[in-house]
């Protein structure tokens, strides 16, 4: 991935690496001209660029891709009051455009919870000590498919809030 961007992505298999010709997540505009009406957006939501597994065409079969999201932090405030109405939450807000080829193909998002430098550097869930990763929205097949429109998604993220050290992983298997 590219130094400038701060987001990073990979093949996702057992074997994948940072440099696999199999990652096919790309930041680019979409180029959805002339391809069926879902498979590729003919613009971004908004501005000229996206993320996306191909941006001008469909993605490969046995994919595993994983885009990992900048490292961050999500602190609470403190607060001096008891009011529920004065509590603080935190909420991931994207679009999305998503065209899977059947029930089989999924797609999900967790946040990943390094220990160490290490599993910083290769965005890894910590060991030492033990940071599963938190499910942020869970698989979800070809059913949510968005037929040729872009989708806001909202989400809380109070699961991981008060936490340290967070990428997301947005994935496609």
């Amino acid at each position: 991935s590219d130094s400038w961007d701060l987001w990073w992505h990979r093949y996702g298999g057992p074997d994948g690496g940072a440099i696999d010709p199999r990652d096919v997540w790309a930041l680019g505009c979409p180029r959805g001209e002339g391809l069926p009406v879902n498979t590729v957006p003919p613009t971004a939501h908004s501005g000229r660029w996206c993320y996306g597994t191909r941006l001008n065409g469909s993605y490969p079969a046995s994919s595993k891709m994983e885009l990992y999201s900048p490292l961050f932090h999500l602190f609470l405030p403190s607060t001096n009051s008891t009011d529920p109405d004065n509590l603080n939450h935190f909420f991931l807000e994207f679009y999305e455009w998503v065209d899977l080829a059947d029930e089989n193909d999924v797609i999900r998002i967790e946040a990943v919870r390094p220990s160490t430098p290490a599993d910083i550097l290769n965005r890894l869930p910590g060991v030492s000590p033990p940071r599963p990763t938190v499910p942020i929205i869970p698989n979800r097949n070809n059913s949510v498919n968005t037929t040729g429109e872009w989708r806001r998604v909202t989400v809380s993220l109070d699961s991981i809030a008060n936490e340290t050290n967070l990428f997301l992983k947005f994935s496609l298997e």
